[in-house]
């Protein structure tokens, strides 16, 4: 949530905006490109993932942009919102790649595959958050456990189409076909 506070405040005024902007020229004068926080949008897929992996990467410029904004802002976050951060990161990061995947803009995979992978990974954190976060009284272990079985059910309702082989063909070959098939 923080994260998603910071993105926002930066977005929400052209005087903080333009100070993230001079943070970055003034730490990497040889870089031509300016790295913009991601704000998450709730209808577009990894969003959450672009913008932590956004956040990571210019954390030094929103440091600088909260210095000096007063004494009603929260501290910005401290090394355990960024080793959250890094943790939300492994847990999101092979939906990340299946969707480039499918989307044609990485190397073409099998859905079947994809999706045993992705089965396999949700799999492998249902375990990790159990050893992890064993109290039952957890109110993080319960969002976990949320989260992943939310995550299952989205892939287990194409999962199914996959046994009809022109599906599982055209997914292979050219994925962003499938649905033209």
């Amino acid at each position: 949530n923080f994260v998603r506070f910071l993105t926002s405040y930066v977005h929400s005024s052209p005087k903080r905006l333009s100070k993230f902007k001079n943070s970055q020229r003034v730490s990497n004068p040889d870089s031509k490109k300016i790295l913009l926080p991601v704000s998450e949008t709730l209808s577009r897929w990894n969003s959450t993932y672009q913008m932590l992996q956004r956040a990571k990467e210019v954390c030094g410029a929103l440091s600088v942009v909260m210095v000096g904004e007063g004494t009603k802002l929260p501290l910005f976050p401290g090394e355990d919102t960024w080793i959250h951060v890094d943790t939300v990161l492994q847990f999101l990061e092979p939906f990340y790649n299946i969707k480039l995947e499918l989307e044609g803009k990485k190397c073409s995979t099998n859905a079947v595959q994809s999706n045993n992978e992705l089965f396999d990974h949700l799999e492998d954190w249902e375990e990790y958050i159990d050893t992890r976060l064993n109290t039952s009284t957890s109110v993080e272990r319960r969002q976990w456990l949320a989260a992943i079985s939310i995550s299952k059910y989205v892939p287990s309702k194409y999962y199914s189409k996959t046994d009809f082989r022109l599906y599982a063909c055209v997914t292979y070959f050219d994925p962003r076909m499938r649905e033209w098939y």
